[in-house]
């Protein structure tokens, strides 16, 4: 009987152990919760969707984006931008950012890598040159270029599977290699390079070519958060459907890229 009793105790033990486990999920959500903060990685001086205004406000569609989504969760947001990319991933990886929202592609390598939510946003993807070169008319013309990107980034990527040859750079360090002579090309987001052009007229640089990609994913973001952390990705992709099924993703859009640029984005 005291062997049947002790049996019973250890089975509801082990049930209410699982129960416990199970209710709490992985805890990484909680944390956000608890604390009461989102933190939230990316790369700043990329305009639209990452920028400071004059007076050191930090904007831009990314910006906002990531507020509505910690307002969806119920708390704040604290955002530290990066100087470059892979110092956005080194954060996540280092805990200094809960989740990272910055234009990042869902591709296979990052699905593998990271939990990835849904795609909350699209990009027109864009080859930037010297307003005098007239040698790259097609993608197939990078193969032994320079292109100035990051070297672990998804446009970065794009030139690189063109043949071309990188050297790691920011948008703004890729303008001036490119005007320096010291590099050939850019790929990146065309709203980036557009805002740059228009703020800096005689930056010497021209759109040549826009990218038709073979896979969605090329041209979608989707915010990217350490791997393991389940709760914490559901939730944000829960967030991420109700601000695109309310119409929130849209207007935000609207706002940093226009309406026919937000008319044909699929997502919404």
């Amino acid at each position: 009987m005291k062997k049947v009793l002790v049996l019973v105790v250890c089975l509801a033990m082990l049930f209410c152990l699982s129960a416990t486990a199970f209710a709490e999920g992985d805890g990484s959500l909680q944390k956000v919760l608890d604390r009461g903060v989102l933190r939230v990685g990316a790369e700043g001086n990329w305009s639209p969707y990452v920028y400071n205004e004059p007076d050191g406000t930090l904007v831009g569609f990314e910006v906002e984006m990531a507020a509505a989504i910690a307002e969806k969760l119920g708390v704040g947001i604290e955002e530290n931008p990066s100087d470059s990319w892979d110092g956005v991933l080194a954060g996540l990886e280092a805990n200094r950012y809960d989740v990272v929202i910055c234009g990042a592609s869902p591709n296979p390598s990052r699905q593998e890598a990271y939990e990835v939510t849904q795609p909350y946003g699209e990009q027109l993807i864009a080859l930037v040159v010297s307003e005098k070169n007239e040698d790259i008319k097609e993608w197939t013309d990078l193969k032994g270029k320079v292109s100035a990107n990051s070297l672990t980034s998804s446009s970065g990527n794009i030139a690189r599977n063109y043949g071309a040859d990188l050297v790691e750079a920011s948008l703004e360090e890729a303008m001036m290699l490119i005007r320096d002579g010291r590099a050939d090309c850019q790929v990146n987001d065309a709203a980036a390079i557009n805002a740059y052009i228009a703020a800096n007229p005689n930056a010497g640089v021209k759109i040549a070519l826009y990218y038709t990609p073979e896979n969605a994913y090329e041209i979608q973001s989707a915010a990217i958060i350490k791997k393991g952390n389940v709760d914490l990705r559901d939730a944000i992709d829960n967030a991420i459907s109700e601000l695109i099924e309310e119409g929130t993703a849209y207007e935000l859009c609207v706002k940093y890229f226009g309406k026919d640029f937000a008319d044909n984005v699929t997502l919404y």
